[in-house]
């Protein structure tokens, strides 16, 4: 586990995953912790995909590459560099046998840096290869929730008229319900989470902030194209998901190029992206 400190926050990451298992202001702990749940991460790091694949399969140059939901980044050891008490930098390049489940030569980096009362997670991707590359990238932060989820609230940073789009198992199913209308507020609830997450695109908002008795967190998500909101009802934690893709439709053909949100990376290039967590202790 390596941690960083700026004097006012506290991180400690896994290599495992480069994923963030804690996160405290004083002795306040806002990351997931409570092992009763019914989920076991903490915050994983979802890259080469994002959601599912239908079949867990994409295709490419007529050949069929398995990944496995959110990717396989969050079970890899990344090579971890600190950079400054406050930084850390953590990398992942293939491994032997990557070329059977995902054709191109990159490497993924996450940088953590803890800038006052906020911390800031940068992804960067870079293609090694002479083709194009296609990826999504996005993070799964869960947060702990102590007075239960519906003490909570989450409010964007601008009113919001938007639906929420349905799953059948893992997949978009075409299917969408209204959820805000000229609205910026929600009171959170368990039925929200039956049966998936909160699956929220189009909005104009770039921010959004979770405020309950005893905390408040605001996620800055600007430069991901997609947000989601998730939990296992029941439990006293919440996730709020900065993505950069969605998951794959009931109707998808395995085009990972035609995937909603899919980034292409040109040969050579490298793609960042960075959402930040603000927190505060009541």
């Amino acid at each position: 586990m390596i941690t960083i400190t700026n004097g006012i926050l506290t991180a400690s990451i896994d290599p495992l995953g480069a994923e963030m298992k804690s996160l405290k202001k004083g002795d306040t702990e806002f990351m997931r912790h409570d092992p009763r749940d019914g989920w076991k991460s903490v915050a994983p790091v979802l890259f080469p995909i994002v959601g599912g694949l239908k079949d867990d399969t994409f295709y490419h140059n007529n050949k069929a590459y398995k990944v496995e939901k959110h990717g396989f980044a969050r079970f890899r050891t990344f090579e971890p560099e600190l950079l400054a008490e406050n930084a850390v930098r953590f990398t992942l390049k293939p491994q032997a046998g990557d070329e059977e489940i995902y054709p191109w030569d990159y490497e993924f980096s996450l940088v953590y840096t803890l800038e006052e009362n906020r911390v800031a997670v940068r992804y960067e991707v870079k293609n090694n290869s002479d083709e194009t590359m296609y990826f999504s990238v996005g993070g799964h932060e869960g947060y702990a929730l102590p007075e239960g989820l519906e003490a909570y609230t989450a409010t964007f940073e601008k009113a919001e008229t938007v639906p929420v789009y349905s799953v059948t198992g893992p997949l978009l199913d075409g299917g969408k319900k209204p959820f805000l209308e000229d609205q910026a507020a929600f009171t959170l609830k368990d039925d929200y989470f039956t049966p998936d997450a909160l699956i929220f695109k189009d909005l104009i908002s770039e921010k959004v902030t979770l405020d309950g008795p005893s905390r408040r967190i605001t996620l800055d998500f600007s430069g991901f194209t997609d947000l989601l909101i998730w939990t296992i009802p029941g439990n006293r934690y919440v996730c709020l998901e900065p993505w950069c893709g969605l998951p794959d439709s009931t109707e998808s053909k395995g085009n990972l190029a035609e995937r909603e949100g899919i980034i292409a990376l040109g040969a050579g290039q490298m793609a960042v992206r960075t959402h930040t967590i603000e927190v505060e202790a009541k």
